[in-house]
């Protein structure tokens, strides 16, 4: 589903990427050759075209369990991670702290993949599925399928005067991809910059 105020997905050249809807034209990625975009109010999607893998850059999303939104959960790093530890269709790994921006934005991090107590939550979904994250003014949930794996970066915010999580996920068809795109996923991660501060 496109996302809100935002393009199709469209094939961009490498080098300097300043988004035309997310986060109100005001961030910048620097990409490497063969990437895709799909550019919203609500969601940033860059797709590495046969590669298996995705980098999505979210604000301020919140948890679903069988579709439908958890409330009571504070949008902080360690809360997501709690939450997402005690999601029995997840299988939840927290990492060593880690960055967003080249270190300007300190973010915890959290290795996701789906558990055997997931479902077929989605008709069309693969194999089991779990979706485990929502948006305000959508889109739909988002999750994963087995085998995929996914990294969350949780990075808190401010700007406009409130604290903001800004969330990134780079996610991979499966185990093997994960590990041989990790850095290069990291290195594209690194180069996002964006008009805020960091937030404790």
């Amino acid at each position: 589903m496109l996302g809100v105020g935002g393009t199709p997905e469209q094939a961009v050249p490498a080098g300097l990427y300043t988004t035309d809807a997310f986060f109100a034209g005001a961030l910048t990625i620097t990409l490497d050759e063969g990437w895709t975009v799909e550019d919203t109010q609500n969601e940033l999607i860059f797709l590495h075209k046969g590669a298996g893998w995705l980098i999505f850059v979210w604000i301020d999303p919140y948890p679903v369990l069988n579709l439908q939104r958890v409330d009571g959960i504070a949008r902080t790093p360690a809360a997501l991670t709690a939450w997402l530890l005690t999601n029995p269709t997840l299988i939840a790994t927290p990492q060593p702290d880690g960055t967003v921006g080249a270190g300007r934005l300190a973010a915890g991090i959290v290795d996701l993949s789906v558990s055997e107590k997931a479902t077929l939550e989605v008709a069309d979904c693969p194999d089991i599925c779990t979706n485990f994250f929502g948006f305000e003014n959508g889109p739909d949930a988002h999750g994963i399928a087995r085998p995929a794996m996914t990294r969350l970066y949780f990075a808190p915010v401010a700007y406009g005067g409130q604290s903001h999580l800004l969330t990134v996920s780079f996610e991979a068809n499966d185990p093997t991809t994960f590990a041989d795109e990790l850095s290069h996923a990291q290195e594209l991660i690194d180069t996002i910059t964006m008009p805020v501060e960091a937030a404790p």
